[in-house]
């Protein structure tokens, strides 16, 4: 999936997924990959194949994660992974409002 998310940046369901993976390592009983520790380099390469899927994209799927997401606060897991979530979440959505 890493080697070819180019082919799949634009497929709704890819975009889900990968959606799904980063709310359920954030958000405590979110699902099955929640409630685990995770090494930083997973999650750091989770964060950057999010970034380059949710890039330039929009939909109700981005926005609920985001919401999801934004509701976690006070972060009551890996705050910094919550805030890089949120990070790449908002800079994919800012490039969509800019003129």
């Amino acid at each position: 999936m890493t080697s070819n998310w180019r082919q799949h940046r634009h497929s709704i369901g890819t975009q889900c997924v990968i959606l799904n993976l980063v709310c359920n390592v954030a958000i405590p009983y979110c699902g099955i990959f929640s409630n685990h520790s995770y090494p930083r380099y997973i999650t750091s390469k989770l964060l950057v194949l999010f970034g380059d899927m949710v890039k330039g994209q929009s939909g109700l799927h981005i926005d609920d994660a985001m919401m999801e997401l934004d509701a976690l606060s006070p972060w009551p897991k890996d705050d910094l992974f919550v805030a890089k979530a949120m990070k790449v979440i908002s800079c994919s959505h800012a490039g969509l409002h800019s003129p």
